[in-house]
Order: structure tokens, then sequence, then C-alpha cells
């Protein structure tokens, strides 16, 4: 492949990528303002709610993944109140009442996850390839509901030094290497930078 390799703009979320660390069970509160769908990065809502599989943490509700808020993992299959799998989440479920459903997460601070970074202003560069990044939806937490998959990507716009910034950029995925520097949608093997459940992975400053 030559450096005139082009790529499709297809997000997909984020997905553990590599071996999976850990999966842990989260509460989506009864409805809730957001879409969650799989492979959406998702944050802590800070409470703990009776379930019927149950204490279970919850997740955020009222917010998207904003920068230098420690980050749960990426949402690996989705739930109803039952158990019963989802294709997603829509916003406003009742569920049981007490909860929405629940939402498989892989949480491991360690855990490494692939993405596909927007092309917005700029495609990520090489040399910014082992710097800090933001996360985006093209619509807000709107999955793509043929799939159900997230529609959140890298911003690659806003790759930089910035050790607040919710992700660690490791490196491309090796399909998609001869399209750095020539092609936006590459996809990026990344890590959460500041987790909640781990010390914050200094970027590079």
């Amino acid at each position: 492949m030559g450096k005139n390799m082009a790529l499709y703009d297809a997000p997909f979320g984020f997905i553990p990528y590599g071996p999976v660390l850990r999966v842990q069970r989260y509460a989506v509160n009864t409805a809730p303002v957001l879409n969650f769908s799989p492979g959406d990065v998702v944050l802590p809502g800070g409470a703990v709610v009776s379930t019927p599989k149950g204490y279970l943490m919850d997740v955020l509700d009222a917010a998207v993944i904003v920068t230098a808020t420690p980050a749960l993992g990426a949402v690996v299959s989705v739930e109803d109140e039952n158990g019963a799998p989802l294709q997603y989440m829509a916003a406003g479920r009742v569920g049981n009442g007490t909860i929405a459903g629940y939402l498989m997460i892989a949480d491991h601070p360690d855990q490494i996850y692939l993405a596909q970074e927007d092309g917005d202003s700029n495609a990520i560069t090489l040399i910014e390839g082992s710097q800090n990044a933001d996360i985006v939806s093209a619509t807000v937490d709107a999955p793509n509901t043929e799939t159900g998959r997230s529609t959140q990507q890298i911003d690659s716009s806003s790759a930089a030094t910035d050790s607040t910034n919710t992700i660690k950029l490791i490196r491309p995925h090796e399909d998609d290497t001869p399209a750095v520097d020539a092609s936006p949608y590459v996809r990026w093997v990344c890590q959460i930078n500041e987790h909640h459940y781990g010390d914050t992975i200094v970027g590079v400053t």
C-alpha cells in the first residue's frame, strides 16, 4: 500500500484491542438523558445503585466525555433491566423504574483500545502519534441506529502534549500505518489517559 491509501469515515467507538483485561457491570439510572451504545467511553456517576443484580456503580448521564474528567472505560455490551441484550440503550428508557438497564464496561486502567480519528480540520500526523487527544461524537451521544455502535471518535484536531486530554495515543493500527500523514480516518491504538481506577498516565510534555 502506498502513501495514496484512502480510508473511509466509519466510526465504531472504542473497542478493546488485544487482551480484554476486565469487564464489569454498571447501572444506568431510569430514563437517561443520553443514549448508551457499545463503543462509548463513559464516565462514573458517583453513586451506588440497588439493582436486581446487586449494588452497582452508576454511570454519568448528564454529560458527554469532557477533558480532565476520569473515565471508566468503553462499553462492550448493553443490557436491559432484566439482563437481556440490547442493540443500544435509547435515551428515556424507563426500565424497571429504578434502572434503565446495564452496561458491561472494559474498565481496567491498563486496557488498550482501538478507535478512528475524525479527520476534522487535520488528520493526526505521525509526529502527533505519541501525544494525547480528546474524544468527540459526530452527533453528541447518538449511536449508529443501524448497527447500534457508538459514533465516538478521536478528535484529531485536539492531538497535543496536554496531559489533561482524555486519551493517550500509542500508535496507528498496523493496517492503516501507510495512510498516516496522507489520509484522515486512521485507526489508532490508544489508552485512557485519566482513569477512574488508576493513576493518571502521564502524557508527553
